[in-house]
């Protein structure tokens, strides 16, 4: 009848086009329908921590400035001191070594650059990958007497949360200012789930969490992106999730699709 919501299962393996994390499908929704909420998701979390938009920053030795490039990976503490430590010493024009430790106590990292070469050492950022290594971003830290420590905890998460954006939510401005989250569906949480597991999200509140359609499409892109708005590669393993359509004043309606599918 008009104006019973509509539940559409989305398989990334399913797409017109596109990849697992970013790609494009098609959804004939009911023209009456002017809401659109996620009701559940399956993220593999087959993503790196560190990746191809979070891999560089840069070692300043006197004038010179070199980027310095990880490798793409999940890593524990120590493998990534370790890492830190052979891209430092690959990439640095210093004839000195860089040694590189992290404090059990403090969980900061200590840089030290033996018989040096150069007067002067830092390390610059300009990404979040800073909050990896314990530094700010952006920032310039120099190293005093050879030796530089981490202002910060070290952080390993890729981010605390991951947005499903969409061109199915309906654009919108504030003072004819793009909004920021318009194309935001879902935020999900990561809640520290292990590495090469799944992040399984189902929304309380989908009534609250509904955001308007855009009613002028039939293909549709959907991504996942972390909170610097860099998106997050699944590496090829796919995502599914649901979503609700439905007409927002039909409030009835709504609440008995959802119990009826015990959500």
């Amino acid at each position: 009848m008009e104006g019973t919501p509509h539940i559409f299962y989305i398989d990334s393996d399913n797409r017109i086009s596109g990849n697992s994390s970013k790609f494009q499908i098609n959804i004939n929704i009911p023209k009456y329908c002017d809401h659109v909420a996620l009701l559940q998701i399956s993220i593999p979390k087959s993503f790196y921590s560190i990746d191809i938009n979070l891999n560089t920053f840069i070692l300043k030795e006197d004038s010179t400035e070199t980027k310095i490039t990880l490798n793409n990976g999940n890593y524990s503490a120590n493998e990534f001191i370790t890492e830190l430590e052979t891209q430092l010493n690959s990439y640095k024009t210093d004839t000195g070594t860089y040694s590189v430790s992290l404090s059990s106590q403090t969980s900061k990292i200590t840089f030290t650059l033996s018989s040096p070469s150069t007067t002067s050492q830092a390390l610059i950022f300009d990404s979040n990958i800073s909050r990896y290594m314990g530094f700010n971003n952006p920032s310039t830290n120099n190293f005093v007497s050879n030796t530089l420590i981490s202002d910060n905890v070290i952080n390993l998460e890729r981010s605390k949360s991951i947005y499903l954006k969409s061109d199915i939510v309906k654009p919108h401005t504030i003072n004819n200012t793009k909004n920021l989250s318009e194309s935001i569906l879902q935020e999900i949480f990561v809640n520290n789930s292990s590495d090469y597991s799944f992040i399984g999200y189902q929304n309380p509140y989908p009534l609250i969490n509904a955001k308007p359609i855009n009613q002028n499409k039939t293909l549709f892109t959907f991504l996942l992106c972390d909170t610097d708005d860099n998106i997050i590669d699944l590496n090829g393993v796919e995502l599914v999730f649901s979503i609700i359509c439905y007409k927002r004043d039909n409030y009835h309606e709504l609440k008995k699709e959802l119990i009826k599918n015990n959500l």
